[in-house]
């Protein structure tokens, strides 16, 4: 069954290790590098990062990571009636 599992110090590896199609290299980066970012993220105090590995069973098949930077998000404002 697919499902996602949180990156952690056990699963790390073998995210870095998954490799990429060449032709989808214009539109995204390597899992390591990612994994880098998701860090710098976590370690500042405005931008969060959720990477998760995407399993097949037991068999990593992708990598996932959601993100936002609240200094960058501001609130819609509603017109005052």
């Amino acid at each position: 069954m697919v499902h996602l599992e949180k990156v952690t110090y056990k699963n790390a590896q073998e995210v870095c290790e998954m490799s990429i199609f060449e032709s989808l290299y214009p539109f995204v980066a390597d899992n390591e590098e990612r994994l880098m970012e998701a860090y710098l993220a976590v370690t500042s105090e405005t931008s969060y990062a959720y990477p998760f590995a995407v399993y097949n069973d037991d068999t990593p098949v992708g990598f996932l990571m959601l993100g936002y930077n609240e200094a960058r998000w501001k609130a819609p404002t509603l017109p005052r009636p």
